[in-house]
This record gives structure tokens, C-alpha cells and sequence, in this order.
């Protein structure tokens, strides 16, 4: 399912949406998301686009968002040769989006985790073309891109790296710059007032492997301020061992709002002060 939160509302709660029929809702398997406003047409129109693994496929389906309905409408489905493993989506256009293939292999997974081989990639996609735009990353996970546009930010997440990379008019991309980590980053959320990174990350990728044993998967999120400058930020903001919260993949801020996600745990909703940034 995918859920509708409204963050002004301080008693919200998550609202699922429904699907138009012509979509087989019954195999829907989301992994990554990503959202693109079209004003094209002089009307604004919200597509919505969503890794799916149905049956342990991997494609992209695209959905026009009707909000006041709590509606996505079934737009198209995107599959391809070079997206066999797709984590994770950043989108651009109404039918555009770089994407991360974490795996080469489902096969080799535990290999790869335990020695990582930098040879997962980062796709540009538009209108059923796609090419390789960044390669030889220990594990591609994250993908999002500056308010501005000029640059892509990807989360290298076995290397413990995020790499800030620039965007060409053509929309290949160059590595600028590698902002080391303390931990294993997993999505990347940007604040569109101040660029800074939000990104749900984990301690240690072998107790969320081997879940289930006497170790709790444990949770951390750190933010990235100026990353696009001669010299970012990073400061933890949430650390747990997994007695509160297990396994963060993602965090998201609005305001005062900050959303912290997991891979399967759940969902906390915190309150944080607005501080000004200077970068």
C-alpha cells in the first residue's frame, strides 16, 4: 500500500490510497518512491512513481496523484534490461527518473555484503531509452537530486559514503565530491528550503541480515548540511540500538516534522526546533 499523511495536521494519521482498476494491485511489492510536479499544461499534475517487485520482478509504475480522492491513477509500467535490481528512484520528468540497482545478482547477495564489490550503478531513464550514468558503487541504495537540479545525490550505502554528483544538461553525471559516513546510509531525503540531506541509516548492516537473532537491528539518522560545499556537515540527529526503533531506512522533515521510516519495523513521528541555516 502506499499511505497519504498530512504533516499540518498535528493529529494526522496515514490514509491509504486506492488504485484506479486498471492496476493489478494484488502483486504490488513497493520498494523506493519519488513524486514529479507537472506544469506543463498550465495545470498542476502530481505523478507519482513507485519501484514495485511483483513476484520478484523489478519495474517502475508511474500514477497520476489525485489527492482530494486519495487516488492513483495507473499512468504506465516501466521495465528495462539495464534496471534489473532497482532500489530506489529519483524522478524529473513525467516519464524521466535516475534510478539505483543495489544488486547485480540476487544470487550473490551475502557475498556482496560481506565483500563488496563496487559494481552496482545508477541509470538515467526518459521515454523507454535508458544508459548507465554512474558506476562502480559498493551498494547503489538512495538516490535524490539538489532543489536546484544541479546536482544528484547517491547513497553508496556498503562503502558508507554519500557521493555528490554533478548534472549535465545532458543529464549524465560527473562525481564531484565523497562525503564518508559513519554508518550504512540508506534513502535520501532533501529539504527543499535548505538542501540540507535527511537520511535514515543503519549502525550495522548484519544484525537486519540474520534478523531475528539476539541482536535488534539498531536505527541512526543523520543530516547532511551544504553538501554541495567545500564542506558539509554531518550531524546525527537520531541514534538508537533498536529497543525503540529497528532498522531506519528513511527520514523525512517538514517544518517541525520529522518522519522516521524502517525497512520493516515501523514508523515514528518526532518533533524537532527549527533551526536557520547558513551555509
Amino acid at each position: 500500500k502506499i499511505y497519504f499523511l498530512d504533516l499540518n495536521d498535528d493529529a494526522g494519521v496515514p490514509v491509504p490510497f486506492n488504485f484506479s482498476p486498471d492496476f493489478h494491485s494484488m502483486t504490488f511489492n513497493p520498494h523506493g518512491i519519488s513524486y514529479f510536479i507537472d506544469h506543463t499544461d498550465g495545470a498542476e499534475k502530481i505523478f507519482l512513481f513507485v519501484v514495485n517487485h511483483p513476484n520478484h520482478d523489478s519495474q517502475v509504475d508511474i500514477f497520476q496523484v489525485d489527492l482530494e480522492s486519495k487516488l492513483l491513477i495507473f499512468e504506465k509500467t516501466v521495465q528495462h534490461d539495464l534496471l534489473p535490481h532497482i532500489n530506489n528512484i529519483a524522478a524529473v520528468g513525467v516519464d524521466a527518473f535516475y534510478a539505483t540497482n543495489y544488486l547485480t545478482s540476487e544470487e550473490t547477495l551475502l557475498l556482496t555484503l560481506a565483500l563488496p564489490m563496487n559494481d552496482t550503478n545508477v541509470i538515467f531513464y526518459n521515454y523507454n531509452k535508458a544508459s548507465v550514468v554512474a558506476r562502480d558503487l559498493g551498494m547503489a541504495n538512495g538516490i535524490n537530486l539538489s532543489p536546484d537540479g544541479r546536482h544528484v545525490y547517491v547513497a553508496d550505502t556498503l562503502n558508507k559514503e554519500v557521493k555528490v554528483m554533478n548534472r549535465k544538461e545532458d543529464n549524465s553525471l560527473s562525481l564531484e565530491k565523497v562525503i564518508k559516513l559513519h554508518v550504512l546510509p540508506d534513502n535520501i531525503e532533501v529539504d527543499r528550503k535548505t538542501g540540507s540531506l535527511w537520511i535514515g541509516c543503519l549502525p550495522s548492516i548484519w544484525p537486519l541480515v540474520f534478523y531475528g537473532t539476539k541482536h535488534s537491528p539498531g536505527s541512526e539518522v543523520v543530516r547532511i548540511d551544504c553538501p554541495s560545499s567545500a564542506k558539509p556537515i554531518v550531524t546525527t540527529i537520531y541514534s538508537n540500538n533498536g529497543s525503540e526503533l529497528q532498522s531506519s531506512s528513511v527520514a523525512a522533515r517538514h517544518e517541525s516534522h520529522l518522519l522516521i521510516g524502517t525497512v520493516f519495523h515501523r514508523m515514528m513521528r518526532c518533533t524537532l526546533p527549527i533551526i536557520p541555516l547558513e551555509c
